[in-house]
């Protein structure tokens, strides 16, 4: 067996250190909520392009599920692309910080969540109109 101690040149305090695991914790999930979802997507399409008969409802239903992953449309529209990066990019700023998270990490987190559930919303309608297929 071994101890790890805390290297005696950090001085965040074990709260703040918390504090930065959850929010790290917090955006790894919504990664891999947006992971999952590709899949998904990914795993429905091969489903109906490989059918027989083809739906006329699905072209349109792609286009709208595309436009949820993808952001092709205006600068600043988001998409589970956008808010990937932006969850990623929130990781790496977690992971390396030894210091109590800034307020701009607490808002960045907190617009990506409003973001991340807005579009989750989106997302589930869209799943439920394509599994009617």
């Amino acid at each position: 067996t071994f101890n790890v101690k805390m290297d005696p040149r950090v001085k965040t305090s074990l709260k703040d250190l918390q504090l930065l695991n959850e929010l790290s914790l917090k955006c790894y999930h919504y990664r891999l909520q947006i992971a999952g979802a590709m899949s998904q997507l990914i795993s429905i399409r091969n489903k109906v392009e490989s059918r027989k008969d083809p739906n006329l409802q699905w072209p349109h239903l792609q286009k709208e599920a595309d436009s949820i992953f993808y952001s092709r449309a205006a600068p600043g529209a988001i998409s589970f692309t956008s808010i990937d990066g932006s969850l990623a990019r929130l990781i790496n700023i977690l992971e390396e910080a030894d210091a109590r998270p800034t307020s701009q990490v607490f808002e960045s987190v907190k617009k990506i969540t409003d973001d991340f559930n807005q579009l989750w919303l989106i997302w589930s309608g869209v799943l439920k109109k394509i599994e009617t297929l």
